[in-house]
């Protein structure tokens, strides 16, 4: 690998200097439309990194999964902290879990749109529960 990036890397210097030219050529473009314009202001934009201890990919459907196991209503919050201990992490930051709450939360929405046999009890917070036959028969005759 580190022979392969070795090689690679007078390709890349000289990709760099393309893009530096690329750029100063943008910069006087706009500022012939633009002469005050400077590019103080803008920040460099940060690549879209997976930033979650749930697999890419994975968190809906662990979440279905486990609320199709589970023999009673769970709030959003539960469902995380059970499906980040199937992903083998215990010990997870709160910040890391609100922003886990709010992604498996929409997931779990679209999931039921979707025709996923899921509900919820229409409560705060939310729990949510399988409509199948493990579901709770009380929340189902309660609904509404």
């Amino acid at each position: 690998m580190a022979e392969r990036v070795m090689a690679d890397l007078e390709n890349m210097r000289a990709r760099i200097a393309e893009i530096d030219l690329e750029i100063e050529l943008g910069e006087k473009w706009i500022k012939l439309d633009h002469p005050d314009w400077t590019g103080d202001h803008l920040r460099p934009k940060v690549p879209h990194v997976h930033d979650s201890p749930i697999r890419f990919g994975n968190g809906t459907r662990l979440a279905n999964a486990i609320v199709r196991e589970s023999h009673r209503p769970l709030t959003v919050r539960e469902i995380v902290v059970e499906a980040c201990s199937r992903e083998g992490h215990e010990d997870i930051d709160s910040e890391t879990i609100d922003r886990l709450c709010r992604t498996v939360g929409n997931g779990l929405t679209a999931a039921k749109k979707r025709g996923v046999p899921i509900d919820h009890d229409h409560g705060y917070p939310r729990r949510w529960f399988s409509v199948m036959e493990n579901a709770v028969p009380k929340l189902l005759e309660n609904r509404g």
